[in-house]
């Protein structure tokens, strides 16, 4: 059950409206499963299960069901947690320290997916709140050796940092990173690496860089002639 709740919850990030499994699913995940989805994934469970909750009320805000007063107490609440919560106090699978940077950038990845909410338009990637996240993450890429075997799990969040910067060496290390993976794993990822590609060409073209251009757009978008339900991970 793991990794079907972990691919529903890839495309709630890439649309809330898309998010099918019942907050039940990734309870039993984490209360039940957590040590089997941790070592897989690489998340902490308490983090999947929480952003989990904010994506089923980004789809609750969006089907009109959830109002935005009560959608914005959720993420402020949700953003809370996530700036307070400590790796360094949660339990890990193994002893490697991996595992703690890990859930750091996980962590990070979180609270960009949070600040994109509900507007994914209204704040820059050059915001300081951004900016802040899209560095940890690949903070996190730098200390971890790219030889690790955990080096791998890192492909999500720094995903989510490349797609949220217009800094020309933020954007150069996030794909030198995700080219670390590619190699490693065999694997090209190339729905991934067009996203990148076209969110950080759009954003160039739209002058200062200022307004952002959410990857989101190009997975689930009412410009889109067809909602892509595809997973590009």
């Amino acid at each position: 059950m793991q990794n079907p709740d972990r691919l529903d919850l890839l495309r709630g990030f890439s649309g809330a409206e898309k998010l099918t499994y019942p907050e039940e699913v990734r309870e039993f995940v984490r209360d039940h499963g957590s040590r089997a989805f941790h070592s897989f994934i690489g998340c902490p469970p308490v983090i999947f299960s929480r952003i989990g909750q904010v994506l089923q009320a980004g789809k609750g805000f969006l089907a009109g069901t959830l109002s935005l007063t009560d959608f914005q107490q959720i993420l402020r609440s949700a953003e809370n947690f996530f700036r307070g919560w400590d790796p360094e106090q949660a339990t890990y699978p193994t002893e490697d320290p991996e595992w703690g940077q890990l859930a750091e950038a996980f962590r990070h990845a979180c609270l960009l997916r949070i600040l994109r909410f509900p507007d994914a338009f209204a704040v820059s990637c050059n915001d300081p709140t951004i900016q802040t996240s899209v560095s940890a993450i690949l903070d996190v890429c730098a200390k971890m050796p790219r030889d690790s075997v955990f080096y791998k799990r890192l492909l999500f969040p720094v995903f989510l940092a490349g797609a949220d910067t217009s800094s020309p060496h933020q954007m150069h290390y996030a794909g030198w990173c995700v080219n670390e993976i590619k190699h490693s794993t065999k694997f090209q990822h190339p729905a991934m690496t067009d996203m990148l590609t076209r969110v950080w060409e759009q954003r160039q073209n739209s002058g200062s860089g200022m307004m952002n251009v959410p990857w989101m757009e190009f997975t689930c978008s009412e410009q889109l002639e067809s909602q892509h339900a595809y997973l590009f991970f």
